[in-house]
């Protein structure tokens, strides 16, 4: 089965499980991957390290959380729909307590469909961060983030510095490094992302990729 197949059949199956808001940006991620399995698992490695990490953090999570696994268990027969009302955490919950892996389906799954399902996971596990500080995690800042391996650590920062400053989407990172806001918006964000930056070095002064990022930002902004 192609990735690209893959996307199609697992994420639309999803939909009716984890609604339309989540399955659309579970669709939006998959879809912008690179075709080649390899690079797209990469990615979304490094996007299940910063969702799960982060949801750590937030004590919303627990320890080994294995997002794939998640997504699987919508797929499964019997897993009820996420209910109105309900919380993408409730849900989460109800997942990891209610709902045991049918292992051996799992493991009869194609590499491209468990990508998908850690794709599902993940998603669901951004939302819950989102639910928890306010702050969105966009689709366009996971792809970014994931894109040049983003540690956990920069990506609290940032949850915390947007926080702070009344910038109420991580979506406005990835359009703040693609020069694509107003420059009255650009000085607000630029400034809560060097500050970000700042605390992650000082918290992780030995972490390169958080050095790399300060020097890749918008010169003047």
């Amino acid at each position: 089965m192609s990735f690209l197949a893959a996307i199609g059949g697992f994420i639309s199956a999803a939909a009716a499980v984890i609604g339309p808001a989540l399955s659309t940006t579970a669709t939006f991620i998959a879809t912008k991957l690179p075709a080649i399995l390899q690079t797209a698992s990469v990615i979304v490695s490094a996007i299940t390290s910063i969702v799960t990490n982060v949801s750590k953090i937030l004590n919303i999570a627990p320890e080994g959380e294995q997002p794939d696994e998640l997504g699987a268990k919508t797929l499964q027969e019997g897993t009820r729909p996420i209910k109105e009302g309900e919380t993408t955490q409730d849900y989460l919950d109800y997942l990891r307590n209610e709902v045991t892996l049918d292992r051996e389906k799992y493991e009869k799954m194609t590499a491209e469909q468990k990508l998908n399902c850690e794709i599902i996971g993940d998603t669901m596990l951004a939302k819950s961060i989102e639910e928890k500080t306010g702050i969105e995690v966009s689709p366009e800042f996971l792809l970014a983030a994931g894109k040049i391996n983003m540690g956990y650590q920069t990506v609290n920062a940032l949850i915390n510095s947007f926080s702070n400053n009344d910038i109420d989407s991580l979506g406005d990172y990835a359009k703040y490094i693609s020069n694509d806001m107003s420059e009255k918006d650009a000085i607000k964000v630029g400034g809560a992302v060097r500050e970000a930056i700042s605390a992650a070095i000082t918290a992780s002064p030995f972490d390169s990729t958080v050095k790399v990022l300060w020097y890749t930002l918008p010169v003047g902004l």
